[in-house]
């Protein structure tokens, strides 16, 4: 190895800037011209190997490796992990951020000879590099390499990820090794904590057609539990390949009617096939109400929160004026501390980067919220059995979602629809002889929020208190938790056109979630006689501005995330109500009035207008994979296929998913799965394998 003196290195340096659109401040230039030569040598092929991975370059990568090697250059742990991903194939083409036009360069042997390198220098590569490694192996048919190399990462202390082992499943479904499947299957649910995917369970399945394994059928039944619908045909046709050559199944596309019968398979039997309602098993509804107690409670253990106003003025206490703040409410009579119940917090500070000043730190302040809700949820629990004994409730209404419905219009008032609200309970009772118990967060009933031009509005509040039919949430919970376990708990349908995407509804488990939401959420639609108050309201706003007076905010002012109101305002929701079909409603109609902020009021009429209510019902079947086993007839069903979520699908020009409904794009969510949506086409058949006793 050679050394250079300070003007070589200073031009080598300025090549490499000039080469690689390096900027090398002052002071880091300073250090590499007065470093050791290895020091220089070993950043400079640093510089090399990084853009080279950045390019995909696998060659001169590799021959810079090389080099390195043979003049006893040292490498970061960094730079030896990608190449490592480099060498091994990065993964699958088209992940990350830009569509890959090409594939991904790849050399298992290279790639080995690096691992072999790195862990002859203790360097324990990131599970990423070992993902990619595997995949690799497996691809090149050393599944063997690629199963100690999974062993390995769990020596090293590495949990395996889904990435890698995909790839383990398939290449021995691929060879039909069911030991091998069933072992890493175990692994994966039982120590890994990964739900298998359809693409996992399809190796499975080949494995076991390969083999001609007696367990292929209990396969197929843990498939239709685990995912109630499934994405790729060659499932299906895998399944039947082998049913129909091992059992003599036969095939048939039926559409299917409302009362859940398949009218166009014919099955020589009696009586028609007809389709299961499939409830919540014991183990599901207690698994979702340990999850929905344990969030509302505890919340997410990771996620913070920020200050509201009611703690800012303790946090910005000097600690031992905070912790006799704190002190004092805790001493306080219940009437007095149930008005700060956030004393009971824990501050925690964040120090951040300004985004306008990358020297200057600042410091934001969050409340991490105790465990002290248990008192209330408690609370909650004991309230729900006893008026359950005396008032059997048998249908809920999320308050905030009907009374939020259709307000996003033009100068909207920033309460709930306090009348629809109303509207809506009275037609559940009085055309559908049920008994509604609403759940709405308690803001909207306090006296701030009610409309002081509206007087009826207090009237409604009484009578829904006076007939005990409400339950106002407690501050700082999220009533849709609330709604939510009382629904799981009493198995009693919810009337909401909520989608649920938010991200608390995410934490819930998609096996759990997908099967509450199938079978119990009625969604709704209310018609309104407001064309003329929305002109109305338009040409207040056009005179308003010609006096330029203060535009209002029709935005709704809540408390933040976690007192959320289940994001009801918006239009109508068609793909809910077409996922929730059944038997529509008598329309109800009832008085109703609008009601506007007073600076507002007093240039609009009252417009009382009549509002009708529409329910839609959930199907009298469930609308997912089923296995119909009757003394006369054994049959498989299979939805309609619905269509994945794909990360390669990106737009070429911009390099990222096409833009969504919501983003002002064309192709949106209801057009693809996510993993708890599906948008439901009824007029598509249902494949039907089955075969007669």
């Amino acid at each position: 190895m050679s050394t250079t003196s300070t003007v070589d290195r200073e031009a080598v340096l300025s090549s490499l800037m000039e080469k690689y659109g390096l900027d090398v401040s002052k002071k880091r230039r300073k250090n590499l011209l007065e470093s050791d030569p290895v020091a220089f040598e070993s950043y400079k092929a640093g510089i090399e190997i990084a853009h080279s991975c950045k390019t995909m370059d696998l060659d001169v990568a590799y021959n810079v490796y090389r080099k390195c090697k043979e003049n006893g250059i040292p490498l970061t742990p960094n730079l030896y992990t990608n190449l490592l991903s480099l060498t091994a194939g990065l993964g699958d083409p088209g992940c990350g951020s830009l569509m890959r036009r090409t594939a991904p360069p790849k050399d298992y042997h290279k790639a080995m000879e690096i691992y072999t390198s790195i862990r002859q220098l203790n360097i324990i590569p990131a599970e990423a590099a070992f993902s990619a490694l595997m995949r690799c192996c497996c691809s090149e048919g050393h599944k063997e390499q690629a199963l100690e190399l999974y062993e390995d990462m769990k020596r090293l202390g590495l949990e395996p990820k889904l990435r890698g082992v995909t790839a383990l499943v398939a290449a021995y479904g691929a060879a039909g090794d069911t030991s091998a499947c069933f072992y890493l299957f175990d692994e994966m649910k039982t120590k890994l904590n990964i739900d298998p995917t359809e693409k996992e369970y399809y190796s499975l399945l080949q494995a076991c057609a390969i083999a001609k394994d007696a367990r292929f059928v209990s396969v197929v039944d843990e498939l239709m539990e685990d995912h109630l619908l499934l994405h790729d045909q060659e499932t299906i046709d895998l399944i039947y390949q082998h049913l129909h050559e091992q059992y003599h199944f036969g095939q048939a596309s039926s559409i299917v009617e409302a009362s859940g019968a398949l009218k166009d398979v014919t099955t020589d039997v009696a009586s028609p096939l007809v389709l299961q309602s499939i409830d919540l098993n014991v183990q599901t509804r207690s698994g979702l109400l340990e999850q929905l107690q344990s969030f509302a409670i505890d919340r997410d253990p990771n996620q913070k929160h920020k200050l509201n106003n009611k703690v800012k003025d303790l946090v910005s206490l000097k600690p031992a004026a905070a912790a006799a703040a704190v002190a004092a409410a805790d001493a306080a009579p219940p009437s007095v501390a149930t008005a700060a119940d956030t004393a009971m917090v824990t501050v925690e500070e964040d120090t951040v980067k300004d985004a306008t000043n990358k020297n200057k730190d600042t410091t934001r302040k969050y409340v991490v919220l105790p465990k002290a809700n248990e008192e209330k949820w408690t609370a909650f629990t004991s309230w729900l059995d006893k008026r359950h004994e005396a008032y059997p409730f048998d249908i809920l209404v999320d308050g905030a979602n009907v009374g939020y419905y259709k307000q996003n219009f033009p100068g909207a008032p920033n309460h709930i629809d306090y009348h629809q609200l109303h509207a809506l309970i009275e037609a559940l009772i009085r055309d559908h002889g049920k008994k509604p118990l609403l759940i709405i967060h308690s803001r909207h009933l306090a006296d701030h929020m009610i409309p002081p031009q509206d007087p009826k509005v207090r009237s409604l509040i009484a009578s829904w208190r006076e007939r005990n039919i409400v339950y106002a949430t407690p501050k700082g919970f999220n009533d849709d938790w609330f709604w939510l376990y009382t629904t799981v708990r009493f198995q009693i349908p919810v009337v909401t056109n909520d989608e649920m995407r938010d991200h608390h509804f995410k934490l819930l488990s998609p096996r759990y979630f997908m099967r509450w939401r199938e079978r119990y959420r009625v969604c709704y639609d209310l018609f309104f006689a407001r064309n003329d108050l929305r002109q109305q309201q338009q040409q207040q706003h056009a005179d308003e501005d010609d006096d330029d007076s203060e535009e209002y905010d029709s935005e709704d002012d809540g408390e933040g995330e976690e007192e959320g109101d289940g994001g009801g305002g918006g239009q109508p929701d068609t793909a809910a109500a077409s996922e929730a079909q059944g038997a529509t409603a008598t329309t109800a109609t009832t008085d109703n009035g609008f009601s506007f902020r007073s600076n507002q009021v007093s240039k609009f009429s009252s417009a009382c207008h009549r509002s009708r209510a529409r329910f839609f019902f959930p199907r009298k079947y469930s609308y997912r994979m089923q296995h119909i086993v009757r003394e006369d007839v054994e049959a498989f069903c299979f939805p309609p296929l619905a269509p994945r979520y794909d990360n390669n699908l990106v737009d070429p020009e911009q390099g990222r998913q096409p833009k969504s409904d919501a983003e002002g794009g064309g192709g949106g969510d209801k057009d693809r799965s996510d993993g708890h949506h599906v948008k439901i086409d009824d007029r598509k058949p249902w494949v039907c394998l089955y075969r007669r006793k």
